[in-house]
């Protein structure tokens, strides 16, 4: 049985060599399994939003935490910034990465190889994790309005 977790460790070691082929077999083996247990990948990408400290990785009393609150989540020593109760509550079902590196300095592009799996090539345009996920999963009775796919 495939694990969200197990789906979400293989982009992060295609993100650290930029190689994604790996994770698009690993999603097409597990799609099958996926459906029969109705299962989906959500990706929530925040960029330029809130910081770790004020959404999953709070680190409260630090020098560099800042001044929010850590609360508890339905997951024993695993805490969450004080504006996610309801996160908190369902921590069991999420898979929380908390640390991410890569040798890619500018941020466009290690957003972009964190995506695709791929370093940005102006002559090449690389299918995103949502889409690869998508075209495994997809189902013929859409689950909500959204597309499946990014245009």
């Amino acid at each position: 049985m495939t694990t969200r977790r197990d789906l979400l460790r293989l982009p992060s070691a295609a993100a650290s060599v930029a190689w994604v082929p790996p994770f698009a077999d690993a999603v097409s083996l597990a799609a099958d399994d996926m459906k029969k247990r109705g299962k989906a990948c959500i990706l929530l990408w925040v960029a330029g939003g809130p910081s770790q400290f004020e959404t999953f990785s709070p680190l409260p009393h630090h020098a560099n935490g800042g001044g929010t609150k850590a609360i508890s989540t339905s997951v024993p020593g695993m805490r969450f910034a004080e504006y996610w109760p309801e996160a908190a509550k369902v921590a069991e079902h999420l898979a929380v990465i908390r640390s991410m590196t890569s040798k890619e300095g500018s941020h466009p592009r290690a957003s972009y190889l964190l995506h695709t799996g791929y370093l940005p090539n102006p002559s090449a345009r690389h299918p995103a994790l949502g889409g690869i996920v998508a075209s495994q999963l997809a189902s013929t009775k859409p689950a909500c309005d959204l597309p499946p796919v990014e245009g």
